[in-house]
């Protein structure tokens, strides 16, 4: 049986019963402070649960307060004329990105000025939302049951060949860019960062996960200039992560999402997350074990 994750739209997790037992799987649970997905369904009590555990060591920060970082971030660089960039990746985060720049318009927070989303894989997932109305939240079916597209701010424009995207960085005046690649490991975000980094005016926001090591987090830990297609490119834009905006739970609703369950293996996790919410969990009486490759489980 599929059951809502609320991860992405359509997203589940999985139960299995056979022989009176029941296997969960949670593959990725979703961030129940979002408003453009529904909340992820509970879990039956089962045997045996295979959990994530991405960000089993932290919680996140309330979602009301990344909301008004970000109306700041974006009043006060578009209205001094700068650009805002946003690497993000091609499915539902972009989206949600959208979807609140559209919000701040309409509420006034934010300038009316061009919004590109600069990734041909974003375009054509956004072209199929509207026909997914089911898959998110009352909230967003109520806008498109009065007409309204939730996810298109008034200046929105999506482009698709390279030459589009090559313009976007000859345009002058304040704009927001949102392109694929919400890591760096590649795709035009590259393109916008050589550009866009050493203009003081302009602002890189990072609304997703950055690894350790990556460009991305090296942005974030200050660094004065970076390698970006060979070239030495200083880092003068405002630098901001807003860690809210996870699609993945945190570390109270995971605690949450498991609390019936007595018996846990933790997947998906970088080893500080796994081992701190195994700790958690075991202070809790329940019997838990961090998956190895290779390793069985008898139900």
């Amino acid at each position: 049986m599929l059951r809502n994750a609320g991860h992405l739209p359509g997203s589940a997790f999985v139960e299995v019963r056979a022989g009176g037992r029941t296997l969960v799987f949670s593959g990725d649970l979703g961030n129940r402070r979002k408003e453009t997905l529904p909340d992820p369904d509970y879990p039956r009590v089962a045997e045996l649960v295979l959990s994530e555990s991405t960000y089993g060591d932290r919680p996140h920060r309330p979602f009301q307060a990344t909301l008004v970082e970000f109306a700041e971030i974006l009043a006060r660089t578009l209205e001094a004329g700068g650009r805002v960039i946003i690497p993000s990746f091609a499915l539902e985060r972009a989206q949600e990105i959208l979807f609140y720049l559209r919000r701040f318009e309409v509420e006034g927070q934010i300038p009316v000025v061009p919004v590109f989303v600069d990734s041909p894989l974003t375009s054509r997932i956004s072209e199929i939302y509207g026909q997914l109305q089911e898959a998110f939240s009352p909230l967003v079916q109520s806008f498109y049951r009065r007409g309204i597209d939730p996810f298109a701010p008034q200046k929105l424009r999506y482009t698709r060949s390279v030459d589009e995207s090559k313009r976007i960085n000859e345009l002058t005046g304040p704009a927001v860019v949102i392109s694929g690649g919400g890591m760096l490991a590649g795709g035009r975000i590259l393109h916008h960062l050589r550009h866009q980094l050493p203009d003081p005016k302009n602002a890189i926001v990072f609304v997703g996960y950055q690894p350790r090591g990556g460009l991305g987090h090296r942005l974030i830990e200050g660094e004065p200039e970076v390698r970006i297609h060979g070239r030495t490119v200083p880092a003068r834009a405002k630098i901001h992560s807003l860690g809210g905006f996870s699609g993945h739970a945190g570390r109270d609703e995971l605690l949450d999402w498991l609390a019936a369950e007595s018996r846990i293996v933790l997947v998906h996790g970088e080893e500080p997350a796994r081992t701190s919410l195994a700790r958690a969990l075991r202070s809790r009486g329940a019997r838990v074990s961090r998956a190895r490759a290779g390793q069985r489980f008898e139900i």
